[in-house]
């Protein structure tokens, strides 16, 4: 389509520069050859971009097919890229997770310019994630982030391959208990399998414990005399 509408283009403008050479009117063909210039710049503006975002990926190579991008938000692991289109395997397009959706969707390449590029897997396969479990005030802290540390390394001795990083924990006070959030290195294709691992893990071992709960939401009502 794209060398079509070129040929196009050049047939338009040799009309017309045949016309007006027969008519000797040279100061109306500078005129009609720009006003043509500016009409077919503006027409082709998208396409050459498109083109020029083409030579762009395969000589700076900002991702190639098979890496999982994140293109200003739509994430998707890379199946074609064309002269004008990239094809990508939708991720979490309709959940919440990491799952793929089983839709492609086509995203043209001249938004590349403009749009922010992340990619999952340039330098490896594997990725920073994080799980939050909430603990009751009165439960022992250190315990609650020692369960915590080992339900993860059980999980990521399953789902990573080259573990690089011990899990880790960071703590916040929340409205309803101690929040803690367990940080691990996973597998950025299966991220979903290690994060319910990690957490079916933690609630087993949370309703073993005796010195460690779960928190959850309480909402607590007063009820207060009217004076008579």
């Amino acid at each position: 389509r794209f060398v079509n509408l070129i040929r196009i283009i050049l047939a338009v403008i040799l009309v017309a520069v045949i016309g007006l050479t027969y008519t000797q009117n040279f100061a109306a063909l500078g005129i009609s050859a720009g006003v043509l210039g500016a009409v077919f710049g503006w027409a082709l503006q998208k396409p050459i971009e498109g083109v020029a975002a083409f030579f762009l990926i395969t000589t700076r190579k900002p991702f190639r097919v098979g890496d999982r991008i994140d293109l200003d938000g739509m994430k998707g692991d890379v199946v074609d890229i064309t002269m004008t289109h990239l094809y990508l395997e939708e991720i979490s397009g309709t959940t919440s997770g990491q799952d793929k959706s089983g839709r492609v969707v086509v995203i043209p390449t001249n938004i590349l310019f403009d749009k922010k590029i992340v990619n999952y897997t340039m330098n490896h396969e594997y990725f920073l994630d994080e799980v939050m479990v909430s603990f009751t005030y009165d439960s022992d802290l250190d315990k609650a982030v020692e369960m915590c540390i080992k339900a993860a390394e059980h999980a990521t001795n399953r789902f990573t391959i080259d573990n690089k990083q011990e899990p880790f924990c960071r703590i916040k006070l929340g409205a309803s208990g101690v929040d803690v959030y367990t940080r691990y290195y996973t597998l950025v294709r299966n991220p979903n399998a290690a994060s319910t691992e990690i957490m079916t893990e933690i609630f087993k071992r949370a309703n073993k414990s005796k010195s460690v709960q779960l928190a959850y939401q309480v909402t607590e009502v007063i009820m207060k005399k009217r004076k008579k």
